[in-house]
């Protein structure tokens, strides 16, 4: 049995932040990061940050860390 694989979903955060009504900048003041950082995860270039990273975000956008996670469909 294969263990179950979970990838964080960059889109998702440009999406909840989009429905926010802030802009990147707002989000990486909000949750303590950079805010090139907060576009290169939105951009899908970061596709493993930190859970400090994750949960960070999450918080700064009213949302559990699970919203921001899917899980990858085994072969």
């Amino acid at each position: 049995m294969k263990a179950r694989e979970f990838k964080f979903n960059g889109l998702m955060v440009r999406m909840l932040r989009k429905q926010m009504g802030i802009g990147y900048r707002e989000l990486a003041e909000r949750s303590g990061l950079a805010p090139r950082h907060v576009l290169l995860i939105e951009s899908g270039k970061v596709r493993d940050p930190r859970l400090s990273t994750m949960c960070a975000l999450a918080q700064a956008l009213g949302v559990e860390v699970q919203q921001l996670i899917f899980e990858v469909p085994q072969k």
